[in-house]
């Protein structure tokens, strides 16, 4: 059967040293064992309202409707195989899949399975796609990883990763993973704030898009520089966070509060918490900076 033009979270988790154990353990064992700990995978999954799609040796390849269930998923299983020592490396994609015939095609799988691949033991590696549909609390736990050249991409894209090792040793919860967020300046915020050489514009969470640009005709903030393209980026509200869009030629540099530095040239980020963006230079005159807020 073939469903096709759907949105899904992919997932491939592979299990790191499965051939160690081969030697360390013995064929029949080590076969057991690994069998057991894709079991025990397959189970979190399930819970996580995942589908697996197949196991491909020491590898399973799962499919969500949404990216939160693929990033609890993988974030419960990093936690509970840390308990038996088994560590797994993680790629999850989001955007357009074909189910046929109880397997899954399109660039979107070939993305999470590169991701996998590029990912080290305990690594949760998402594109970008997967990151700005995911929930606040899921989202502020994700730092930039790389710039890479995704599958039918003519140009580089930052893929994240989900940096989940603080929770060790503790129960995956939403609400205990909140508990330990500053979320008080998150994207759950009411309203973004972007103030420029003084004068402050609110985006609340049912307006329009508020558009920077050096173009009048476009923009609704306007920064007259020469790095700056006429419609260079948007802001707007997007499931549940406040989110930015670079439409530009040189892209746009984010500082955020925590001193962490993202680049982003044709795509979107969530916001958190507090910051300062630079349009087509890594630091702009301070008159033609964008100090946000959440």
């Amino acid at each position: 059967m073939k469903d096709q033009d759907r949105n899904k979270a992919i997932m491939f988790a592979d299990i790191v040293g499965s051939s160690a154990l081969y030697v360390e353990l013995g064929n029949k064992a080590a076969k057991a064992f690994i069998a057991d700990t894709l079991k025990t995978m397959s189970d979190i999954v399930e819970r996580n309202d995942g589908k697996v799609i197949k196991t491909i040796g020491d590898e399973i390849m799962v499919a969500f409707n949404l990216p939160d269930n693929a990033c609890e998923a993988a974030i419960t299983i990093g936690l509970e195989l840390r308990k038996i020592n088994i560590f797994v490396r993680t790629g999850i994609s989001y955007g357009n899949v074909i189910i046929d015939n109880n397997d899954a095609f399109g660039d979107t799988v070939n993305n999470a399975a590169h991701l996998a691949k590029l990912a080290q033991a305990r690594q949760i590696v998402v594109t970008n796609e997967a990151l700005i549909s995911l929930s606040p609390w899921l989202a502020q736990l994700c730092e930039p990883f790389d710039k890479i050249f995704l599958k039918g991409s003519t140009e580089q894209t930052t893929i994240h990763r989900v940096t989940w090792d603080k929770y060790e040793g503790q129960v995956l919860d939403a609400t205990l993973v909140g508990s330990h967020l500053d979320t008080s300046h998150g994207g759950l915020g009411a309203q973004l704030s972007l103030t420029i050489n003084g004068q402050t514009h609110t985006l609340h969470k049912n307006d329009p898009p508020l558009v920077c640009g050096r173009d009048p005709n476009y923009a609704s903030i306007c920064i007259a520089n020469e790095k700056t393209s006429r419609r260079h980026c948007s802001f707007y509200y997007h499931r549940g966070k406040f989110v930015v869009e670079d439409h530009s030629t040189n892209g746009s540099y984010i500082h955020t509060s925590d001193s962490t530095q993202l680049y982003i040239r044709r795509e979107a980020t969530p916001l958190t918490n507090e910051g300062i963006i630079s349009l087509g230079q890594v630091k702009s005159p301070p008159n033609q900076q964008i100090h946000f807020k959440i």
